[in-house]
């Protein structure tokens, strides 16, 4: 992949200033997925790179396949599990928060504010000095704020061992780990150590 890491990185250092345009949920400003792709896709396709993002079936989930080509042939990908539901409205939000969100990611850039899990409703946590969260109460009891259909909004108990570990194992992996992630990640810490 050093073609496409190379480009990447040239890529990056030529991205426009993203301006968060939309105000959502909890006040917090956050970038349109227009504005996101305007500020990268120029430098993105200068370099060779062009990103896909088609709904793919993948371990029973709908989900958004998020992958970097480069014109060698080389590709990353990262997958985003989808939460949907009967409500079509419903769902077209759902798919463009969460291509905003792949794409970001899978791209090392911000789109949103950091509100540091405060639009986590419900639950225990705050940053300390050393910018870990702390969490309180019984952690099997969590709600998991984020994730795919088989983990978002379900009690980490009740939330099957594989699945668990594999939204606790992205979201750790993730550079920068920050709000709802952050604290979705140490509360599984503190449910796995109480097992």
């Amino acid at each position: 992949m050093d073609k496409l890491i190379k480009a990447l990185v040239k890529a990056k250092g030529e991205f426009g200033p993203i301006k968060k345009n939309k105000k959502g949920m909890h006040n917090a400003m956050y970038a349109t997925m227009d504005e996101v792709l305007s500020c990268t896709e120029p430098a993105l396709l200068k370099h060779g790179l062009v990103v896909t993002q088609p709904l793919v079936f993948n371990e029973g989930h709908t989900c958004i396949q998020t992958t970097i080509l480069h014109e060698s042939g080389e590709q990353l990908s990262s997958s985003y599990p989808l939460n949907l539901t009967p409500n079509n409205q419903q769902n077209g939000s759902a798919i463009t928060y969460g291509r905003r969100y792949s794409y970001c990611a899978l791209l090392g850039i911000t789109a949103d504010e950091d509100d540091d899990g405060d639009s986590t409703v419900g639950h225990t946590a705050s940053n300390q000095a050393g910018g870990g969260v702390v969490v309180t109460g019984d952690p099997g009891e969590f709600v998991a704020p984020v994730g795919a259909a088989a983990v978002k909004g379900k009690k980490l108990k009740d939330i099957p061992h594989a699945q668990l570990t594999g939204a606790y194992e992205y979201f750790k992996a993730l550079p920068n780990l920050k709000g709802q992630a952050a604290l979705f990640v140490a509360q599984v810490d503190k449910y796995l150590a109480s097992k």
